[in-house]
């Protein structure tokens, strides 16, 4: 299980998710990002900055996902799977597309992030209930991510270098948050 180092909260969650969502060349939000960014806005759910290990990755599955050659199943994909599919084409030079162009950049960011310890992408986070990260996207039981590209980073980035814990945001709910 992911390993908890610290609660936030919600105003500070969002913030950071914000400031991360402006540094991108778009000039306004990802509809989907937006979608997802007003749903945390108008729910009291319970943050937390998580590590997760070696045994998490089989358990973190990616959401569906089709742009140009990468093509994630309803269903969605386990980060480990995503890695072991997918790597050759992301370090094929040959294809270039957007989709591989946005996971490449964002396989420097991890490793502008990486301390020995852990690393870290911009803004990344997981829920135990999917429709916390990205509605409609999971069928796979697992732990679920609440985007796609940075996540298919990491997953490649394990592939080519070694494992080393990833910290990101943890989202749950709790009948008891005010």
């Amino acid at each position: 299980m992911v390993t908890v180092e610290s609660n936030i909260d919600r105003n500070n969650f969002i913030a950071q998710w914000e400031k991360t969502e402006w540094k991108s060349n778009e000039k306004e939000y990802d509809p989907n990002s937006n979608e997802r960014l007003l749903f945390h806005k108008q729910n009291n759910f319970i943050y937390s900055i998580v590590e997760l290990e070696i045994p998490d990755l089989e358990r973190i599955i990616l959401p569906h996902h089709h742009q140009d050659s990468i093509i994630v199943q309803p269903s969605g994909i386990s980060l480990l799977n995503f890695g072991n599919k997918y790597i050759n084409q992301v370090n094929d030079k040959k294809i270039d597309n957007s989709c591989l162009t946005r996971i490449r950049f964002l396989i420097n960011d991890i490793i502008d992030n990486y301390n020995k310890k852990y690393t870290q992408g911009r803004f990344m986070y997981i829920a135990k209930n999917p429709d916390l990260a990205v509605k409609g996207h999971y069928s796979l039981p697992g732990i679920y991510c609440g985007s796609f590209h940075q996540f298919a980073a990491y997953s490649i980035w394990v592939q080519q270098f070694q494992f080393v814990p990833l910290r990101l945001f943890f989202v749950d709910t709790n009948m008891y948050a005010t």
